[in-house]
């Protein structure tokens, strides 16, 4: 049987290396930590965006005048009438005023056809009633991890708007999205990009790419994809910055790592004598393996609370991380932390307290 007090005294004994290793650690954790946490956000999105009969979908993107929601319905007729159902997305980069500064943004208009093809999740608050959206009311959604709140006012080219909405919204551009009719009073007829949804329930049928293109009164369209097409682009992006993120985390958790591994050997060393000592008292190997263990895992759980503490004002800085780990994540990494003490605890007792090593431990403690 192994006793908590040996865990505990050499805690004690060794505290300011046992600092070094947490402060080392929770360093070389946060990025890695912050990197996977933006990567599960990323997979995340990637998932909901994916339709669950793609073949039955398109989205046509386009560049055309800015008009009145009731005019670009009846620009978009010809899908009505063919019993195809469509949402719609704009994209406008304008100045906005936000926590007391002005950068620039993405401003979208949008209906709420498109963000239910699209997969959104509302997060909080509610989206535009369709009597704000017929009146073009100073209301607006935002992108989730924009680090706004329902109730923020957002100051859009000198027009005032209030966030009633927080949605998640993977094909959503730009981080504040309105009604089209207070994007018309606003900038007026201005050349604007779109993105339009189209879903056929029945499938499309006879209907191709090239009868939309020629039926849709749009102005200049850019592509129109079709099923599986849509997401290929999408797709390859995601991949590349799933692997840019990943090989930046390890490029900082390694050394970490070493570091860690480096302090603790070094940090056992100093303890050779007691392990000797215990042993030759009739300590058994797994005891003593148990007891490193637990101390280096005790530390890791230290630093990895360290810096779940620190994520609070790295999530509040940083534009790109819009969610908290997770309970998934968390024990990801406590298994890490725990495979790697494991690992290090059988190398070092290995190397200590072999037969060999304990009696001339015990001769050099005399």
């Amino acid at each position: 049987m192994f006793y908590f007090s040996n865990i505990r005294e050499s805690l004690q004994y060794h505290k300011v290396i046992n600092l070094i290793v947490v402060i080392t650690l929770a360093i070389g954790m946060l990025y890695p930590l912050g990197m996977a946490t933006i990567i599960k956000e990323i997979i995340y999105n990637r998932e909901l965006c994916k339709y669950e009969d793609a073949e039955r979908h398109m989205i046509v993107d386009c560049f055309d005048t800015l008009v009145p929601l009731d005019d670009y319905r009846d620009k978009m007729s010809w899908l009505e009438e063919n019993g195809l159902q469509y949402g719609f997305i704009t994209y406008y980069t304008t100045t906005v005023y936000v926590d007391g500064s002005f950068r620039q943004g993405g401003l979208s208009s949008y209906t709420d056809a498109y963000l239910e093809q699209e997969g959104y999740r509302l997060v909080e608050g509610r989206l535009l009633t369709e009597e704000e959206q017929e009146q073009g009311a100073p209301y607006c959604l935002c992108g989730w991890g924009e680090n706004r709140r329902i109730g923020d006012i957002i100051n859009v080219m000198g027009n005032e708007l209030e966030v009633v909405g927080i949605v998640q919204c993977p094909m959503m551009f730009g981080g504040i999205m309105v009604s089209q009719n207070w994007l018309y009073q606003v900038i007026g007829s201005s050349l604007i990009q779109y993105r339009v949804s189209i879903y056929a329930s029945e499938g499309f049928g006879e209907i191709t790419q090239g009868n939309i293109r020629r039926n849709l009164s749009l102005g200049e369209i850019r592509a129109i994809t079709h099923g599986e097409e849509i997401y290929a682009e999408y797709y390859d992006s995601i991949d590349k910055q799933i692997g840019k993120r990943l090989y930046s985390s390890l490029m900082v958790l390694l050394p970490a790592v070493c570091s860690m591994v480096a302090i603790l050997f070094g940090k056992v060393m100093e303890q050779k004598y007691q392990i000797g000592l215990r042993m030759a008292l009739g300590a058994s190997k797994a005891q003593t393996i148990l007891e490193i263990f637990l101390e280096n895992f005790f530390l890791f759980v230290v630093a990895f609370c360290v810096d779940m503490v620190l994520f609070i004002p790295v999530k509040r800085i940083s534009s790109l991380i819009s969610t908290y780990p997770g309970v998934a994540l968390t024990a990801m990494f406590l298994l890490f932390g725990a495979v790697a003490a494991a690992l290090i605890s059988i190398t070092i007792v290995a190397v200590l307290v072999g037969k060999k090593q304990v009696c001339e431990i015990l001769k050099e403690s005399q």
